[in-house]
């Protein structure tokens, strides 16, 4: 990042990737910013950190610009800086994220009502089978004290 900061103009493709990181990290896309930033200490641990589960569609749409410009590819700007190709396949992965995101977490939401419905649907079946089980070991207990007194009522016929 340092090769990066240095810069006094940096080039365009460095430039055009600083943009697109500063608009995800929700700054102002300008170079004097993004050389603000770079010089934070944290800055790398920030970006490890970024919260990409909550990526505004406004800005998904922004970034997606860039990384739908033919310029804007790890293996081009890798030619102009190092440090900024791997800031493109960051900015590249955010943006790849924060579309499939788009598409999965309704289906996890849907999957996690789902197992929430079918987690008291088992909850119920359990309570039911243990009373049937009851009701089951009632029925042998009552079967078990017919059978006996049938066993007497035929033992008092034959005394009688």
């Amino acid at each position: 990042m340092t090769e990066i900061k240095s810069y006094g103009r940096p080039p365009l493709l460095v430039e055009k990737v600083m943009e697109a990181a500063m608009i995800l990290r929700g700054s102002e896309p300008t170079w004097a910013e993004a050389k603000r930033q770079l010089g934070e200490s944290t800055f790398i641990k920030q970006l490890m950190n970024f919260d990409k589960d909550n990526i505004s569609d406004c800005v998904l749409k922004k970034i997606g610009s860039y990384c739908s410009q033919s310029d804007f590819q790890p293996d081009i700007i890798r030619r102009v800086s190092g440090p900024a190709k791997s800031l493109c396949m960051w900015v590249r992965a955010m943006e790849v994220y924060g579309r499939v995101y788009r598409v999965v977490e309704p289906k996890k939401r849907r999957l996690n009502a789902a197992m929430s419905q079918l987690k008291e649907k088992q909850d119920a079946l359990d309570d039911a089978k243990a009373k049937l089980a009851e009701v089951e070991a009632k029925m042998a207990e009552l079967k078990q004290q017919y059978d006996e007194k049938l066993a007497q009522k035929e033992e008092l016929k034959r005394k009688a």
